[in-house]
């Protein structure tokens, strides 16, 4: 066997996130102030409430699109949790109390909206959210 690790065949079938999500990332950038890092979570929880929006709105996805979005979702939200902790717990966050506040108002409301939506179009797959 060679150094390459390769994902097994029965793998492959999977999408890709970048095969479907046309929306650009965030980027961390190596030397993040605290505001920018807030930023950055802001930003992210946008992204987030525009991505979903488009899955309820739009009728440019594919009904396969839309369930990729919203499974990559899950795991989106996780990651903006993760920030957003980074963020609370920071030696700046006093200075901060408002940014945070917002933010974490943002993400319990986007992960309603993702919890309605779940409902709303695909009601078994609900439980996974």
């Amino acid at each position: 066997m060679t150094g390459d690790v390769s994902e097994p065949d029965i793998m492959t079938w999977f999408p890709r996130k970048e095969d479907y999500d046309q929306e650009s990332a965030v980027t961390m950038l190596p030397d993040e102030t605290y505001e920018e890092k807030l930023e950055r979570l802001r930003e992210t929880i946008e992204i987030a409430q525009a991505s979903i929006k488009e899955v309820v709105d739009e009728n440019t996805l594919c009904l396969e699109h839309k369930i990729y979005r919203m499974m990559d979702m899950a795991h989106d939200m996780e990651e903006i949790a993760k920030l957003l902790k980074e963020c609370e717990d920071d030696k700046e966050a006093g200075t901060q109390q408002e940014a945070l506040k917002k933010a974490r108002v943002g993400l319990i409301n986007l992960k309603e909206y993702a919890k309605q939506v779940w409902t709303h179009f695909y009601p078994v797959a609900r439980s996974s959210i």
